[in-house]
């Protein structure tokens, strides 16, 4: 398990190059020292406010960022469009394994608390944009766009975030982004228009969202908190979790509010999330340790064999006395 302490924007890669041994060249490209893991980070600034960066990793262990920022004289934002595994916490917990996979955008005032969990041998590739409130003004002014209300949330209360799905509009342009190579005299050029068009699809989407269903995407601080122990709690107690209920009373927020920013948060429902931790446990247990079916099933909160079985197949395609055999003959 790895920590790193992240207090500046501007030099967190030369911090990260710091603590991992790793080496940064012209401050805009690191290379992962291949005893970590593989993989590197590059960046490149667009214009005056505006900078793309690219994070393509595995790690061999878990790695922690704790956002911890000392640069909060010029207010910022980032766009990150999250194509892999890592999750988002409240706070650091070195126990926690299981990492998210949907495709996502998380769009935060870099003053918003949070930290970051990269699980091991887990392939992490976002792209992640940095905007000032100056550029992001200009922008919506130079072409009149008009500011939905999770945007305007967004600009003027640093404790709100907006995490969402991504959806095919907007994975069409981030993976133009990934994938196509301009010549070099082009590049910054080409990249500057996508980062524009992934705003305009991202701003777009929310109106739409807005308009059509009524609802929004931001989450405040003190919600994102609450999801994120209960996710804790979760993982905390596998075999026996408290209930909605439970959770409902001891967080003082309603059982629909839960279940709605839980989803939104981590794309599904508390139990049925449950449900998803469990299975996936079950099969790194199956694959890694050798104590029986029965007990596998129990310590992850089955009491039932058959019905351990049943979820197992249903979830993984597959029988767990069958990933064991496959065990055994390789």
């Amino acid at each position: 398990m790895i920590k790193i302490e992240i207090n500046s924007l501007k030099s967190w890669m030369e911090q990260i190059a710091t603590q991992l041994d790793s080496s940064l060249e012209d401050e805009n490209y690191l290379e992962i020292n291949e005893k970590f893991g593989k993989g590197s980070v590059w960046r490149i600034e667009l214009e005056e406010g505006l900078i793309l960066q690219r994070e393509d990793l595995c790690m061999n262990d878990d790695l922690y960022l704790i956002r911890d920022l000392e640069d909060k004289n010029v207010e910022s934002f980032s766009f990150i469009y999250q194509l892999s595994s890592f999750h988002l916490d409240g706070q650091v917990e070195e126990n926690e394994k299981v990492g998210e996979t949907r495709n996502t955008t998380f769009i935060f005032n870099n003053r918003f608390k949070f930290n970051v969990r990269i699980p091991a041998h887990t392939q992490m590739n976002h792209l992640h944009i940095y905007m000032t409130k100056e550029w992001i003004e200009k922008f919506i002014a130079s072409y009149n766009i008009p500011k939905s209300s999770d945007l305007l949330r967004l600009l003027n209360d640093p404790d709100v975030t907006i995490y969402d799905e991504i959806g095919p509009e907007l994975l069409r342009v981030v993976h133009q982004m990934l994938s196509y190579e301009p010549i070099e005299k082009l590049k910054k050029a080409y990249l500057k228009i996508k980062v524009e068009e992934s705003f305009v699809v991202a701003i777009d989407m929310n109106w739409k969202r807005e308009e059509n269903f009524g609802e929004l995407s931001y989450v405040h601080q003190a919600d994102f908190q609450v999801v994120t122990s209960i996710k804790k709690d979760l993982l905390d107690n596998l075999i026996s979790p408290p209930s909605l209920e439970e959770f409902a009373d001891r967080y003082s927020m309603s059982k629909s509010k839960i279940q709605n920013l839980f989803k939104q948060v981590y794309g599904s429902p508390v139990f049925q999330y449950l449900k998803k931790i469990r299975l996936e446990k079950a099969m790194e247990m199956l694959q890694n340790q050798n104590i029986s079916i029965s007990e596998i099933g129990y310590l992850v909160g089955y009491t039932s064999l058959g019905h351990f079985s049943k979820a197992f197949k249903e979830f993984h395609g597959i029988l767990p006395k069958d990933v064991r055999k496959q065990n055994i003959e390789s």
